[in-house]
Protein backbone atom coordinates (compact mmCIF):
# COMPACT_ATOMS: atom_id res chain seq x y z
CA UNK A 1 0.00 0.00 0.00
CA UNK A 2 1.15 3.36 -0.82
CA UNK A 3 1.68 5.66 2.02
CA UNK A 4 -0.68 8.08 0.62
CA UNK A 5 -3.50 5.93 0.61
CA UNK A 6 -2.82 5.26 4.19
CA UNK A 7 -5.76 6.34 6.22
CA UNK A 8 -6.34 7.86 10.01
CA UNK A 9 -8.06 4.99 12.07
CA UNK A 10 -9.36 4.87 15.94
CA UNK A 11 -9.80 1.72 17.23
CA UNK A 12 -12.22 1.41 20.60
CA UNK A 13 -11.09 -2.01 22.02
CA UNK A 14 -10.99 -3.15 25.55
CA UNK A 15 -9.37 -6.26 25.16
CA UNK A 16 -5.30 -5.23 25.36
CA UNK A 17 -4.19 -8.37 23.01
CA UNK A 18 -6.81 -7.62 20.71
CA UNK A 19 -6.03 -3.85 20.33
CA UNK A 20 -2.40 -4.74 20.14
CA UNK A 21 -3.20 -7.23 17.19
CA UNK A 22 -5.32 -4.97 15.65
CA UNK A 23 -2.48 -2.16 15.55
CA UNK A 24 0.72 -3.99 14.57
CA UNK A 25 -1.90 -5.21 11.28
CA UNK A 26 -3.05 -1.87 10.72
CA UNK A 27 0.40 -0.12 11.16
CA UNK A 28 1.63 -2.54 9.08
CA UNK A 29 -0.30 -1.61 6.37
CA UNK A 30 0.80 2.17 6.74
CA UNK A 31 -2.57 3.31 8.47
CA UNK A 32 -2.02 5.79 11.44
CA UNK A 33 -3.82 4.32 14.44
CA UNK A 34 -4.99 5.69 17.68
CA UNK A 35 -5.90 3.09 20.26
CA UNK A 36 -8.21 3.40 23.16
CA UNK A 37 -9.88 0.78 25.60
CA UNK A 38 -12.73 2.66 26.40
CA UNK A 39 -15.39 5.45 24.79
CA UNK A 40 -13.73 8.14 27.69
CA UNK A 41 -10.04 7.01 26.35
CA UNK A 42 -11.30 7.70 22.76
CA UNK A 43 -12.68 10.96 23.49
CA UNK A 44 -9.08 11.77 24.68
CA UNK A 45 -6.82 10.67 22.59
CA UNK A 46 -8.82 12.60 19.78
CA UNK A 47 -7.86 15.71 21.51
CA UNK A 48 -4.59 14.78 22.49
CA UNK A 49 -3.50 13.79 18.81
CA UNK A 50 -5.99 16.66 16.96
CA UNK A 51 -7.08 14.04 14.93
CA UNK A 52 -10.23 13.40 12.59
CA UNK A 53 -10.46 9.85 11.86
CA UNK A 54 -11.84 8.50 8.59
CA UNK A 55 -12.56 5.25 9.78
CA UNK A 56 -13.69 4.22 13.46
CA UNK A 57 -13.33 0.72 14.34
CA UNK A 58 -14.89 0.32 17.08
CA UNK A 59 -16.25 -2.50 19.33
CA UNK A 60 -19.79 -3.23 19.99
CA UNK A 61 -19.64 -3.41 23.75
CA UNK A 62 -16.81 -1.22 25.01
CA UNK A 63 -16.92 0.68 28.72
CA UNK A 64 -18.04 4.37 28.34
CA UNK A 65 -21.47 4.72 26.14
CA UNK A 66 -21.37 1.19 24.38
CA UNK A 67 -19.96 0.80 20.74
CA UNK A 68 -23.41 2.33 19.03
CA UNK A 69 -23.87 4.99 20.74
CA UNK A 70 -20.13 5.89 20.38
CA UNK A 71 -20.52 5.95 16.76
CA UNK A 72 -23.61 7.63 16.48
CA UNK A 73 -22.18 10.74 17.93
CA UNK A 74 -18.28 10.37 16.21
CA UNK A 75 -20.66 10.47 12.82
CA UNK A 76 -22.28 13.54 14.05
CA UNK A 77 -18.56 14.97 14.84
CA UNK A 78 -17.08 13.55 11.78
CA UNK A 79 -19.19 14.15 8.63
CA UNK A 80 -17.76 11.74 6.42
CA UNK A 81 -16.77 9.19 8.92
CA UNK A 82 -16.36 5.41 7.83
CA UNK A 83 -18.12 3.12 11.08
CA UNK A 84 -17.23 -0.55 11.41
CA UNK A 85 -18.55 -2.24 14.37
CA UNK A 86 -16.71 -4.93 15.73
CA UNK A 87 -18.61 -7.79 17.90
CA UNK A 88 -19.01 -11.59 18.14
CA UNK A 89 -22.82 -11.42 17.32
CA UNK A 90 -24.21 -11.03 14.53
CA UNK A 91 -23.70 -7.34 12.22
CA UNK A 92 -27.51 -6.49 11.29
CA UNK A 93 -27.70 -3.48 14.15
CA UNK A 94 -24.55 -1.76 12.18
CA UNK A 95 -25.94 -2.95 8.60
CA UNK A 96 -29.10 -0.99 9.45
CA UNK A 97 -27.25 2.06 10.13
CA UNK A 98 -25.22 1.90 7.23
CA UNK A 99 -21.85 0.77 8.92
CA UNK A 100 -19.70 -2.27 8.52
CA UNK A 101 -19.63 -4.90 10.24
CA UNK A 102 -16.39 -7.40 11.47
CA UNK A 103 -17.34 -10.22 13.03
CA UNK A 104 -14.64 -11.22 15.69
CA UNK A 105 -12.58 -13.34 15.92
CA UNK A 106 -11.22 -12.01 12.62
CA UNK A 107 -8.35 -12.91 10.57
CA UNK A 108 -5.89 -10.69 9.19
CA UNK A 109 -7.48 -10.49 5.48
CA UNK A 110 -10.75 -9.76 7.15
CA UNK A 111 -9.44 -6.77 9.01
CA UNK A 112 -7.85 -4.98 5.92
CA UNK A 113 -10.74 -5.57 3.45
CA UNK A 114 -12.82 -4.28 5.95
CA UNK A 115 -10.57 -1.39 6.38
CA UNK A 116 -9.64 -0.66 2.64
CA UNK A 117 -12.42 -1.49 0.99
Amino acid sequence: MDYDLAVRILVVEAKPPVRHAIDIMLTRRQHHVILAASIFEAMAALIDHDMSPEIALLDHAVAGMGGFAYAERLVRQFPGLRVIIMATGGGDDAAVRGWAFLAKPFTFRELVDAVEQ
